[in-house]
C-alpha cells in the first residue's frame, strides 16, 4: 500500500504530501471530500475517503480493490514535476540472431503452404459447380500457384485492364504465355474461400461479415502471430481502397484512399506485421477483461499475441489512448506511449489551448499500479503524451522554424514527443512498401480485394522476415534482394518451379514472334535456384550458338534449356547442362 502515492508539487504553493494510511494510522486518517482536489488554495493533500474504507473485510481484500480499472473509477491524483528530474530505464534487448537465409519462395510458403493452397482449390471447384454445374472449374493446386505468380506479375507490369495483358500492342510474355485470357479469367472470377451453403441469412445480426473469407483470415493469423516479435511495436490503421458494394466499407475523407476497408495492425518499427484485424464495424470487448472502450479494446485484441512480462514497448496514437488502457497493459509487462486527447484526462488541465507559449513543456505523473506519466509540449499545438515508458529526461534539441525571425532555431523537446514521433509510424513503411507494387486488379466482390491486400502483405511480410535475417547473418546489401527483385523471385518460382511450362499456351499474337533479332540483346537472366533444382520439365533444345551460362565456362553452345531459357553446353566433352541443374 505505500508505493501507492499522489502527491502534488508547485513551484508556487508549498503541499504537504499524505500517502495512503496503513492499519495502524487508519484511525487518524482524515476523511475529506474527494471532490477537494488539485485545488490553488490547498495547503495540503488528503486522500478522498472512498480509497480509506475502514472496514476490516475490504482492508484484507485490498489488492482487489487496487487494481487498475478499479483505481481509475475513481479519482486520479497527478504529480507536478520540474522537466529533467529523472528518467526510468527499461532493459533493451533483441532478438536471437538467425540460424539460416531461405530463398524468396520458401518465405512466401511458410504462409501460403500446400495445406490452404490444396484448401483454396476444393473451395473454388466447389463454387464453380454451385454456379454453373455444366462447367466444372477442374482447378489444380499447380494451376492455383500459377495464377498467383501472374498476379504478383500484374504489380511489375501495370495496366488498366488485365485483357491488355494479351493483347498485341500491349503483350506481356510473363502473364501470357502461361494462360490463356479465358482461362486466367475463368480461375480469377471462382476463386473462393469458404462454403456458400454454410453462409447463415443475411438477416441474422450474429453473421460474420467476413464469411466469406474468413478462413483464410484465420490461417494467415495463425501463421502471423507465430512470427518472433522485437521490442518496441506499434499499433495503427490503414486502408484497403475498395468501392465496391459491401455492408463492412468505410468512409473517411480526410484519408488519401477515402473509400475501403479499415485494417488495425500491430507491427514492428520496419512494418512487419504480427496481427491485424478487420474492421466491419463492431468493436467488442475481450472476455475476462474490463469494459474499455472500443478503441481500447482493439488493443487489447491485438496485444494479446505480445508476450506478457518481456519488457515490450507499445506506442499508438490519441484514437486508442486512454488510462485505463495503459494500466490494463502495465499488469501484462507491456510498457505503452501515445499522445492522448484532453477530454480523457479526467483531472489533469493546465496548459491553455488559448494562451500557451511556443516550446512550453510540462509534466505530471500518477502512480496507480505502476507510473502513469504525462507530458504536454506545445508546438503548434499543445498536445499532451501519455506514457509508463519514459518521462521528459532527457531533453533533446531539435530544429523548429521561427516565423518571427524568419529562420531555424532550437526548442527542448521532451523524450516521450521525440520517442513517439520516432516510433508511432511503424505501419506507414508497410503501406509505403505495399503501394509501391500494388496487386492491379480491380475486382467487384470485396472479398476479391480483401484477398489481394492479404497476399500483398504476405509477400511485404516475406521480404522483411528476409531482410531481417540478411542482417542477422550479416550478409552484404549488394548482395540482397530489394523487394521488386524478391516479388519477382517469388513470382517465377511459383509459375516454374515444379511445373511444365516448355509448351507454349495460346494463340501467336504477332509476326514479331517469328522475326529473329538482327541486334544481340540483353544477357539472359540465370532462374531461381528452385526453379533451376526442381527436376521438373528441363528439356534440351536447339537454338542459336551463344555463351554457355554455366558460371566458368567460356565455351558456346547451340543447346539450351526450354524451361530456364538459357544456354548450356550438352556434348561429349562437357556436360553443363547436368551441372547446371545439379550443383
Amino acid at each position: 500500500m505505500d508505493t501507492l502515492m499522489f502527491c502534488l508539487n508547485s513551484s508556487d504553493l508549498s503541499i504537504t504530501v499524505k500517502p495512503i494510511p496503513c492499519e495502524s494510522e487508519e484511525e487518524n486518517a482524515s476523511s475529506e471530500d474527494e471532490d477537494d482536489i488539485l485545488l490553488p488554495n490547498s495547503t495540503s493533500l488528503a486522500v478522498p475517503s472512498d480509497i480509506m474504507d475502514s472496514d476490516d473485510e475490504a482492508l484484507q481484500d485490498s489488492d482487489a480493490i487496487m487494481s487498475s480499472h478499479a483505481l481509475l473509477e475513481r479519482k486520479t491524483f497527478w504529480n507536478t514535476f520540474e522537466l529533467g528530474t529523472g528518467a526510468k530505464e527499461i532493459p533493451k534487448w533483441q532478438l536471437p540472431r538467425s540460424k539460416s537465409l531461405l530463398t524468396p519462395i520458401q518465405y512466401f510458403k511458410i504462409f501460403f503452404d500446400d495445406s490452404l493452397l490444396e484448401y483454396i482449390v476444393g473451395q473454388s471447384n466447389l463454387y464453380a459447380l454451385q454456379t454453373y454445374p455444366a462447367t466444372p472449374l477442374h482447378l489444380t493446386r499447380e494451376e492455383l500457384e500459377q495464377f498467383l505468380g501472374t498476379v504478383l506479375f500484374t504489380s511489375v507490369f501495370p495496366l488498366p485492364k488485365t485483357r491488355m495483358y494479351w493483347r498485341t500492342s500491349s503483350r506481356v510474355a510473363q502473364i501470357a504465355d502461361v494462360f490463356t485470357r479465358r482461362r486466367w479469367e475463368a480461375v480469377k472470377n471462382f476463386i473462393h474461400f469458404n462454403d456458400n451453403s454454410k453462409m447463415p441469412p443475411t438477416a441474422n445480426n450474429q453473421m460474420d461479415k467476413l464469411f466469406k473469407i474468413r478462413p483464410l483470415i484465420d490461417n494467415l493469423l495463425c501463421k502471423f502471430r507465430k512470427i518472433p516479435k522485437e521490442q518496441i511495436l506499434c499499433i495503427d490503421e490503414q486502408i484497403v481502397p475498395f468501392k465496391g458494394s459491401s455492408t463492412s466499407g468505410q468512409c473517411n475523407p480526410l484519408k488519401s484512399h477515402k473509400w475501403g476497408y479499415k485494417i488495425f495492425v500491430l507491427s514492428d518499427i520496419r512494418g512487419l506485421v504480427y496481427n491485424f484485424e478487420v474492421y466491419t464495424g463492431q468493436i467488442n470487448p475481450l472476455p475476462s477483461h474490463p469494459d474499455l472502450c472500443a478503441s481500447s479494446s482493439m488493443v487489447m485484441k491485438l496485444a494479446q499475441v505480445i508476450p506478457e512480462n518481456k519488457s515490450h514497448l507499445l506506442y499508438y496514437d490519441s484514437w486508442f489512448s486512454s488510462n485505463r488502457l495503459k494500466c490494463e497493459l502495465f499488469q501484462k509487462g507491456i510498457y505503452a506511449m501515445g499522445s492522448i486527447q484532453q477530454n480523457r484526462l479526467k483531472v489533469y488541465k493546465s496548459i491553455s489551448e488559448k494562451r500557451y507559449v511556443p516550446s512550453l513543456c510540462e509534466e505530471k505523473e500518477a502512480t496507480v499500479d505502476g507510473e502513469n506519466c504525462i507530458v504536454k509540449c506545445c508546438d503548434i499545438k499543445c498536445v499532451p503524451n501519455a506514457s509508463t515508458i519514459s518521462n521528459d529526461e532527457p531533453l533533446r534539441k531539435v530544429e523548429k522554424w521561427d516565423k518571427n525571425t524568419d529562420s531555424a532555431v532550437q526548442v527542448p523537446c521532451p523524450n516521450p514527443t521525440k520517442q513517439y514521433n520516432t516510433f508511432m509510424g511503424d505501419v506507414d513503411p508497410l503501406d509505403g512498401m505495399m503501394l509501391y507494387y500494388r496487386t492491379k486488379m480491380h475486382p467487384k466482390k470485396f472479398y476479391h480485394r480483401l484477398f489481394y491486400h492479404l497476399l500483398d502483405m504476405v509477400v511485404v511480410n516475406c521480404w522483411l522476415l528476409y531482410k531481417r535475417d540478411a542482417q542477422s547473418l550479416q550478409v552484404p546489401k549488394s548482395r540482397q534482394y530489394d523487394i521488386l527483385g524478391f516479388r519477382t523471385g517469388i513470382a517465377v518460382s511459383l509459375i516454374k518451379q515444379n511445373k511444365n511450362t516448355s509448351k507454349r499456351r495460346g494463340r501467336s499474337t504477332s509476326e514479331a514472334d517469328f522475326v529473329v533479332k538482327k541486334r544481340r540483346g540483353p544477357a539472359a537472366s540465370i532462374p531461381a535456384k528452385d526453379v533451376r533444382k526442381d527436376k521438373f520439365a528441363h528439356w534440351p533444345a536447339p537454338c542459336d550458338r551463344q555463351r554457355c551460362k554455366l558460371p566458368g565456362c567460356k565455351k558456346k553452345s547451340t543447346i539450351k534449356c526450354q524451361k530456364c531459357d538459357v544456354h548450356l553446353c550438352l556434348n561429349k566433352s562437357s556436360n553443363c547442362f547436368y551441372d547446371f541443374h545439379t550443383k
